[in-house]
């Protein structure tokens, strides 16, 4: 089924750990590494959503919003700037409130 994958971008432990709940990933180790692993995600018609760790951030391509393909960032092992909450940065990224 098309558009169903979500890819994990981070460092080796991130996508070690996110692969134990079934995420695949591509461990990268430099800003062109991330922005390579980018591109193949959204190549992919299958990838609906990249899961990037805030410290590869600015390895996102200008082009994005020419994709239908979401990023979200999360928090890496060594935060780049202050943290929000996950709930937080779901509820920025669906534009709406998941209540429970």
């Amino acid at each position: 089924m098309a558009g169903q994958n979500i890819v994990v971008i981070a460092d080796e432990d991130a996508v070690f750990g996110l692969g134990l709940i079934g995420l695949h990933g591509c461990a990268v180790t430099s800003v062109e590494d991330a922005r390579q692993a980018i591109r193949n995600a959204m190549a992919d018609p299958n990838t609906a959503l990249i899961l990037l760790t805030e410290n590869w951030a600015e390895a996102q391509p200008e082009s994005m919003g020419e994709s239908d393909v979401t990023v979200i960032e999360i928090p890496s092992q060594q935060p780049v700037k202050p943290s929000i909450d996950i709930e937080r940065r779901i509820e920025q990224a669906l534009g709406f409130r998941l209540e429970y």
